[in-house]
């Protein structure tokens, strides 16, 4: 049997040029933000599983 993958599939895939982000006025999350959501994500996970 014959290698199927015989070309670069990610030769004719090129990056947006044209794209720009604003980020006047955004506020980044800070590493509370970040543990808060994890911590809420954690314990969602333990929740669901406990249900099961």
């Amino acid at each position: 049997m014959g290698d199927i993958f015989t070309g670069d599939i990610f030769d004719k895939i090129q990056p947006p040029h044209s794209v720009s982000f604003k980020i006047v006025g955004i506020s980044l999350p800070t590493n509370q933000d970040i543990y808060f959501v994890a911590k809420w994500h954690e314990i969602f996970e333990r929740y669901t599983t406990a249900r099961l």
